[in-house]
């Protein structure tokens, strides 16, 4: 995609490494954790062949996944959550202060961590080894490779990353980018992975 002006409305936080199989298999063996705020059943706790330790990045978890434990996170440590049930669909709150999933626009700004090349070390897929986990048999431990020039690892490879938007083309205007866009039929992952080439990466 051509480089296009995006507007961010909040200045945020972001976590520096992927979330683990051990924390998100706390959250799941949660007794307090409501059976409606629980992930689908069919998530394979803990698949060896791709993640091979607890400290791997956890895999197979939908975007629901996602919220839900970023829901749970915020009531463990006591934060505002960020995401409401309503009408049958699940809200971002924008003006909580808890853990969420970033936009799209918010993980490109953290990913590039000040840069405007093709990955966050330059535009050669060459050095993308020494800060991706990509083209191989399985996951890395987080944190594995080096992180990006904001201290965040594995914002290239390893595994894709939710994002908070709804999957639509770039809005044409930069303010558009800070609205919650109208449903759509699927949410944006973005980052790569280790099973494909670094030209995904971007």
């Amino acid at each position: 995609k051509p480089i296009h002006q995006m507007s961010l409305p909040r200045p945020f936080y972001l976590c520096d490494r992927e979330v683990t199989v051990a924390q998100f298999l706390e959250f799941i063996n949660d007794p307090d954790t409501p059976d409606s705020e629980k992930p689908d059943e069919d998530w394979p706790s803990y698949d060896k062949t791709i993640s091979a330790t607890a400290d791997h990045p956890v895999q197979n978890v939908s975007w629901f996944d996602a919220i839900l434990y970023c829901n749970w996170l915020n009531r463990r440590e006591g934060r505002e959550p960020c995401y409401e049930r309503s009408g049958g669909h699940w809200k971002w709150i924008p003006t909580q202060s808890g853990y969420r999933l970033p936009t799209e626009a918010e993980w490109e700004y953290a990913c590039r961590a000040g840069t405007t090349t093709d990955f966050c070390p330059g535009d050669s897929e060459a050095l993308l080894p020494y800060y991706a986990v990509t083209n191989v048999k399985q996951a890395e431990r987080c944190g594995s490779k080096r992180p990006n020039a904001w201290g965040l690892f594995d914002m290239h490879g390893n595994v894709y990353e939710w994002c908070q938007d709804w999957f639509e083309d770039y809005p044409k205007k930069a303010e558009a980018a800070s609205q919650e866009p109208e449903i759509a039929s699927s949410r944006v992952y973005r980052g790569g992975s280790w099973y494909l080439s670094g030209k995904f990466c971007r």
